[in-house]
């Protein structure tokens, strides 16, 4: 069972993990808005009248399986954040949590 460290004890653990996920996700929305307008150009500019719809589902797909195949999305990867499984004592269930990989 993994346990995360105590933010109290550890808050070096936790250090600037808010600025690394501001990061990383202004990162994987730049990274969507790209592919979303290439997909707009493929579509001969009609795609830009639904450009937040297509937006919307490249989001998902690039979200999804970035997640499914490392824990993290590449701006999450690059930044060194990912998602870790734990079970609390109170909860018999996964819950996911950010958190820094270990150094």
């Amino acid at each position: 069972m993994l346990q995360l460290p105590n933010p109290v004890q550890d808050a070096t653990y936790y250090a600037d993990v808010n600025l690394k996920r501001l990061l990383s996700w202004l990162g994987y929305t730049l990274a969507i808005t790209a592919m979303t307008f290439v997909l707009c150009l493929l579509t001969s500019g009609i795609g830009f009248f639904l450009f937040l719809s297509i937006w919307t589902i490249v989001s998902f797909f690039y979200r999804f399986t970035e997640m499914t195949a490392r824990s993290a999305t590449l701006g999450m990867w690059i930044s060194g954040l990912n998602l870790v499984l734990y079970k609390t004592g109170l909860w018999t269930g996964s819950m996911r949590c950010f958190t820094r990989w270990a150094p």
